[in-house]
């Protein structure tokens, strides 16, 4: 009796680790699209300004700032549809706006600034959302 349980419980470790390793591999072909991959990568900015902010570190909020206004200047810069490139090109002149205001240590128009930001970061979601 032991060794059919020992057998079993073998076979069934044996049967999970496959399970999981086929279930890994499968997660792992899943190709992210580059439009998510330029959309985590705002998140991450947007995650580090808001922790940035509520310590007052204004250098880490004008490179995070700074770097948003890069990427989406580049990203506005090729777009061909006018609405996506309205939006990314308004991003990237409200996050140098913030970088600014950052550079003044002026909290007050740096809280303005990424107020806007995430005002436009929702209208493009809304009608991507809702088309």
């Amino acid at each position: 009796m032991k060794k059919h349980l020992r057998f079993s419980l073998l076979a069934a470790l044996v049967l999970t680790t496959v399970s999981a390793t086929a279930f890994a591999a499968e997660e792992a072909k899943q190709e992210v699209k580059p439009i998510t991959k330029v959309m985590l990568a705002r998140l991450g900015w947007v995650q580090s300004m808001t922790r940035n902010i509520a310590y007052s570190n204004y250098e880490g909020v004008a490179k995070d700032a700074n770097d948003l206004a890069a990427q989406t200047k580049k990203v506005g810069d090729a777009s061909a549809a006018a609405f996506g490139k309205e939006k990314n090109l308004a991003i990237s002149g409200l996050a140098l706006a913030m970088a600014d205001a950052a550079g003044k240590k002026d909290g007050a128009t740096l809280s303005v600034k990424f107020g806007e930001i995430l005002g436009t970061c929702n209208s493009c979601h809304a009608k991507l959302r809702d088309k």
